[in-house]
């Protein structure tokens, strides 16, 4: 396990951090089969900010290592990141300098919800679960229309 909770998952000669990663993956190579992408790679890594040196201490080079990297026919290239859980602070911190450092590349973060179809943007399932929550609320409004009265 992994520090988000995630079991490992193998596939062939691939490991791969979580069961939805490897999933991913599959997807992946029925669409390069399919001739929907050129090609992808796994992990990765792209450079945020350089190693240095001050005051004779080293600084460690700050670095995103993506799930994937996908090319397009069409020259477009995406990184993708397959989500599971919570969005941490330093995920967060270093999304907006990888959108900063590398504004040719689309970083698009992507979860399998089976309710929503399947695999959907982050930010699509964002909007589908505020969505849901205000349906929710207007019908517990309607349901309960003598809570109010009687106030």
């Amino acid at each position: 396990m992994n520090k988000y909770h995630a079991k490992q998952a193998v596939f062939g000669d691939e490991v791969f951090d979580s069961m939805v990663e490897r999933d991913y993956y599959l997807l992946l190579l029925v669409r390069e089969q399919q001739g929907d992408i050129c090609s992808f790679r796994r992990q990765p890594k792209y450079v945020l900010v350089d190693g240095f040196v001050k005051n004779g201490r080293k600084y460690q080079a700050i670095a995103y290592t993506a799930d994937f990297e996908v090319t397009y026919p069409d020259g477009r290239v995406e990184a993708v990141d397959v989500e599971g859980g919570v969005e941490t602070e330093a995920f967060s911190i270093r999304v907006r300098i990888f959108e900063w450092k590398y504004p040719q590349l689309t970083l698009v973060r992507i979860r399998y919800v089976q309710k929503f179809g399947g695999w959907v943007t982050t930010e699509e399932y964002n909007r589908k679960k505020r969505q849901e929550r205000k349906t929710e609320r207007r019908l517990a409004e309607r349901v309960t229309p003598y809570a109010r009265r009687r106030r």
